[in-house]
């Protein structure tokens, strides 16, 4: 048997290489992951202003951040193996953007693109798209019935200015006026103001 000395020695040296072997094995799950795809590709032109960026990797990623540049402000998303950004705001007309992809911070990739320039006809069209976008119902407002009179306030806020009847029974024909033009009525928020 060994003497009490040794025992003690023996083990702090399992001890001592216990915790090497447990840094060592958290040191390794943070591995860099292996990206599959990009989207928008690289060097890409003409891409639409309503893309959206996103990234597969080979596994589920961690640590991963998006640097777009110039800025523009994203919603960033995990599904599974996919990283997806949502921009806030449309992209800009004719733009060269690089996308980084960070990994604990450090750039590990990035490629750029270069959205389209639109002609007058396509810029009416897409103003177009983000005025329905921001209201939905704009082509059926403003609305006159005998019991209240119905336009937009703000995007996604009607207002109602009641002439006869309740709030109560307004709103609900209202909301049932709203689904009929198929628009879900809780995107909608409908605000009253008294009548004349």
């Amino acid at each position: 048997m060994f003497p009490v000395k040794s025992r003690k020695i023996i083990i702090i040296l399992i001890m001592v290489v216990a915790l090497l072997v447990t840094a060592i094995v958290i040191a390794g799950l943070g591995e860099q992951p292996e990206i599959v795809r990009v989207s928008p590709d690289p060097d890409s032109q003409e891409v639409n202003l309503d893309t959206e960026i996103s990234v597969l990797f080979g596994q589920i990623p961690e640590n991963i951040s998006l640097q777009i540049d110039p800025p523009l402000e994203i919603k960033q998303e995990i599904y599974n193996q996919n990283l997806l950004a949502t921009p806030q705001e449309r992209l800009q007309e004719g733009t060269d953007y690089q996308v980084s992809i960070l990994f604990k911070k450090k750039d590990i990739f990035s490629w750029r693109f270069t959205t389209k320039e639109l002609q007058e006809s396509e810029i009416i069209e897409e103003e177009i798209k983000a005025t329905q976008k921001l209201y939905p119902l704009i082509d059926y407002l403003p609305l006159k019935t005998d019991s209240y009179y119905l336009t937009y306030l703000k995007s996604m806020v009607l207002e109602a200015t009641l002439k006869t009847g309740t709030k109560e029974a307004a709103e609900a024909e209202i909301r049932e006026w709203i689904q009929s033009k198929g628009v879900d009525p809780a995107t909608h928020q409908i605000v009253f103001t008294p009548g004349p």
